[in-house]
């Protein structure tokens, strides 16, 4: 299955539902997708592995734990909040 940017124009609320109604469908399914998403959030909720492409080539790929986490620091910082 590809999704290409599928929560964008929701709310968080509409956002957070729909990523666990496809996580619990594509769990049940075992479907194999690809989500497409410039939102750091949305990854995190998703939680699997990323693929970060810049410059029109791989530039890291593994846990979105590990290859977005300066990303989520960094937002975090704008607003103020400390990562941890």
């Amino acid at each position: 299955m590809l999704l290409d940017e599928p929560f964008t124009g929701l709310g968080l609320v509409e956002r957070d539902a729909m990523v666990a109604a496809v996580k619990e469908f594509l769990g049940r399914t075992k479907t194999p997708v690809l989500s497409v998403t410039h939102d750091v959030g949305e990854a995190f909720l998703l939680g699997a592995e990323v693929i970060r492409i810049g410059e029109g080539r791989v530039m890291e790929q593994g846990p979105v734990e590990v290859v977005l986490r300066v990303e989520r620091e960094r937002l975090l910082g704008q607003l103020g909040v400390r990562a941890g």
